[in-house]
């Protein structure tokens, strides 16, 4: 009559979180066939064939079994087994434990992102089997950072996790990884990608506006001004391109609604006040090779006809100068080329002024993610034109009568107070304000109308302009509205 066989276990090796080698010998058949062998597994004492177990051929002699479907860090037991006619026979019991493995983590999405922060973070959703004992996020300007770049620490163990990104570069694409670190290594999540924002430059406003293809501008704070006094009572100068210095103090006006309206009729070289209609190209700068730029003072009147029209009263460069625009040889007749602005940087050459076609992109073409571009508005109870970014959002402030500037503009379509004023402008908007214009010492549609300058030379000795009558051309003498932008890069 058949007994049981005689088996043994042996030692477990190649020991992994998941898997593990160990197997068995069959060294006595017990008088009968040995129809079944191998070892069989547990987390408790004692495991049988009704456990976990692999089945390696039959007979006797020695076997290798690979357990597999473990879990990390846990420790197990395991006997080998040999079955014949009589029954099942186990080995002596062995125990072993798995390694941890690497955690499980994901890498949150870049939010509140600024030129040198952002805030980022990540989910540990499994330790691995072994404690968590660092986690954090991992940044770098090339893909796939690691803890040998930089990196935040945000505790321990498992769960979500927040952490802020400091000390990065202005306008800089960098990679983020969420990392989780335990006995078993450090895990990395998704890698996220985001671009800081610029540095917004003093005076500047934050919004971004395109302007053309792959041209992107921020706006002003305010319409240009300009004061003898800088609104004290002694003359004072400022810098200009070039070296040395020029009369007088340029600056952007306070508010976006602030205009000098009526006041402007009072301008003259006397006048120690502020002023904001300028006649086209008077930044200060003349041009001493052209004999016609006799009126590029901030307070420039209409002047006596010349022999020729060439340049109708001598305001900006003439007809027998290579660069006709203010652009180019003759960018210093753009006010904000020429000289350096008290609030925007105190710079010469920081500040330009839109071309024709730059305004007319802006308010009529460019593409933005709401659709809306602009709308007629009346802001701290002064009539104007509010500009969008382009990444304006309808959710931030319900504007109606959107992207009709021109004749069909309505200033009370859109009625908000300072206070209601801060949202949109912290969102990045730009407001126009109507503020006229002046011929001479007349001062005009104060309310009604806003021009404001562009640096295109017209065929017909009249300057291009944006107003809120739509884009036209008007006379070079005439005073109108100046703002200025800043290139981004």
């Amino acid at each position: 009559m058949a007994s049981l066989p005689t088996v043994t276990t042996t030692a477990s090796s190649n020991i992994t979180d998941s898997s593990a080698v160990s197997g068995g010998n069959v060294t006595s058949n017990g008088g009968a066939a040995i129809i079944a062998r191998g070892v069989c597994w547990d987390t408790s004492h004692n495991p049988t064939t009704s456990n976990s177990h692999t089945t390696d051929s039959t007979g006797l002699g020695a076997f290798t079994s690979n357990i597999t479907g473990l879990l990390p860090n846990t420790t197990y037991h395991v006997r080998a087994y040999a079955t014949n006619v009589a029954g099942t026979a186990y080995g002596n019991e062995i125990t072993f434990t798995t390694m941890a493995s690497l955690p499980t983590v994901t890498t949150t999405v870049a939010s509140n992102i600024t030129d040198s922060s952002a805030v980022s973070g990540g989910n540990v959703t499994s330790n691995g089997g072994a404690a968590i004992t660092a986690r954090g996020v991992c940044w770098g300007t090339s893909a796939n950072p690691t803890i040998s770049n930089s990196r935040t620490n945000n505790g321990t163990g498992v769960g979500s996790f927040t952490s802020t990104i400091t000390g990065m570069l202005p306008n800089t694409t960098y990679h983020v990884r969420a990392y989780a670190t335990n006995t078993a290594g450090t895990a990395y999540g998704a890698e996220i990608t985001f671009v800081t924002k610029d540095t917004l430059p003093e005076g500047a406003l934050s919004g971004v506006f395109s302007i053309g293809a792959n041209k992107q501008v921020h706006f002003s704070k305010g319409n240009l001004q300009w004061s003898a006094t800088g609104g004290g009572s002694t003359a004072t100068t400022h810098a200009v391109a070039g070296g040395g210095t020029a009369d007088g103090t340029w600056r952007f006006a306070p508010n976006q609604w602030d205009t000098i309206g009526e006041a402007n009729s009072n301008i003259s070289s006397s006048y120690r006040g502020w002023i904001d209609l300028f006649g086209w190209g008077t930044s200060g700068y003349h041009n001493p090779n052209d004999q016609y730029n006799t009126n590029y003072y901030p307070y420039s009147k209409r002047g006596v006809t010349l022999s020729t029209p060439s340049n109708y009263f001598g305001y900006g460069p003439s007809t027998n100068m290579s660069d006709l625009n203010l652009t180019g040889t003759s960018a210093n007749y753009d006010w904000g080329v020429y000289n350096a602005i008290s609030n925007g940087g105190n710079r010469p050459g920081m500040w330009r002024t839109l071309s024709l076609l730059e305004w007319d992109t802006l308010i009529n073409r460019r593409v933005t993610a709401s659709g809306i571009r602009c709308a007629g508005a009346t802001v701290n109870g002064v009539h104007g034109l509010i500009v969008v970014p382009d990444n304006w959002s309808a959710s931030t402030y319900a504007l109606n009568r959107t992207n009709s500037p021109g004749i069909n503009i309505d200033y009370t379509a859109n009625v908000l107070s300072s206070s209601q004023w801060v949202a949109l402008e912290n969102a990045g908007c730009v407001f126009l304000p109507a503020a006229g214009w002046r011929q001479t010492g007349f001062v005009g549609d104060v309310g009604n109308y806003g021009y404001y300058w562009s640096t295109t030379y017209n065929s017909s000795y009249l300057a291009g302009f944006f107003g809120t009558r739509g884009v036209t051309t008007e006379y070079r003498y005439s005073g109108f509205s100046v703002r200025l932008v800043q290139d981004l890069h």
